[in-house]
């Protein structure tokens, strides 16, 4: 009766190990995805800050360092919004999304778009 109980015990403890570090590793993937979402809020506040700067400059190099910089910050946004739309085994971000995350990120395609190409980056 004894051994009966420490083996009970033994394996309640394995199984919810088990689901402890199932939900733990399902988690991760989700804490990457929030980073990176307010990655592309900076990423866009900073852009807008940029091409800001950039209507004030007058000097033609520093305004073509100016839009170099746009560039690379709208290609770094390009490049996460597309990872978080399609998904990046790298990153660990899911291809498969409920229908109200593509209904929302169809939403913002055409103004995505827009920026993207104002920004020059294709």
């Amino acid at each position: 009766m004894y051994l009966f109980a420490l083996v009970t015990i033994a394996v309640a403890v394995l199984l919810s190990q088990l689901l402890i570090q199932y939900n733990l590793n399902s988690q991760l993937s989700d804490s990457r995805i929030i980073n990176t979402s307010g990655k592309q809020r900076m990423l866009s506040q900073k852009l807008t800050k940029e091409i800001l700067v950039l209507h004030f400059i007058t000097d033609s190099l520093h305004k073509k360092e100016q839009i170099n910089k746009i560039s690379d910050i709208a290609s770094q946004w390009k490049s996460n919004h597309y990872s978080l739309v399609n998904g990046n085994d790298s990153l660990g971000f899911p291809q498969e999304k409920t229908p109200v995350i593509s209904n929302l990120f169809d939403s913002i395609k055409p103004n995505f778009a827009i920026i993207i190409k104002s920004c020059g980056v294709f």
